[in-house]
């Protein structure tokens, strides 16, 4: 059993792909959607690297790396997630921080479920929040971060499209709006 968030650098004993990094994204074969478990081991694959680089001679440094869609197998992960996850993984470890305080540890916790790392993309996610928020319009709020929910799973820039229409016609004639029936519910977490 490894854990999350470790990773390390083993010879194949192939010339055309001499090292492998063992990076992985569960502690035992499970659903992480709705997790940052991706992010944790694209980062300790990407330190595993450069220590292995370190400490290795010029003709056995890792040069070349591929990376699969971590977590998107058998832990349901969805690619736009994977991607995210691993794109800020990348470029944390290329851009490193210089100083490490509250304020940049916070601003990483942000960026990490900024991700949606936190969102599942398969369940109705546990942290979303409709309300609604005047003329026919609701928006979804993460229960989490408190903030307009990040995942487009569930909504589109903010505003469910057809939750209500408005027909204006000249002359003395009512304003009126009609809801949408599938949003009657109160609660719509798969657009």
């Amino acid at each position: 059993e490894q854990p999350v968030g470790s990773a390390f650098v083993i010879e194949t004993g192939n010339s055309k792909h001499p090292w492998l990094v063992h990076a992985p994204t569960m502690r035992v074969p499970l659903i992480i959607d709705g997790t940052d478990a991706v992010y944790n081991a694209t980062r300790a694959a990407l330190l595993a690297i450069f220590q292995h680089n370190k400490s290795a001679g010029e003709g056995r440094k890792i040069k070349s790396v591929v990376f699969p869609a971590m977590g998107a197998g058998c832990g349901k992960v969805s690619p736009d997630s994977v991607a995210r996850q691993m794109r800020l993984a990348w470029d944390g470890f290329i851009n490193c921080a210089t100083e490490i305080n509250w304020q940049y540890a916070s601003a990483r916790q942000d960026a990490v479920f900024s991700t949606t790392a936190y969102c599942p993309s398969k369940a109705l996610c546990p942290n979303a929040r409709t309300e609604y928020i005047g003329f026919g319009d609701y928006r979804t709020y993460c229960k989490k971060s408190g903030n307009t929910c990040i995942s487009p799973r569930h909504q589109v820039d903010d505003i469910y499209i057809g939750a209500h229409s408005h027909a204006v016609s000249p002359g003395t004639y009512p304003h009126s709006h009609h809801l949408n029936t599938e949003y009657l519910s109160g609660v719509k977490n798969d657009v």
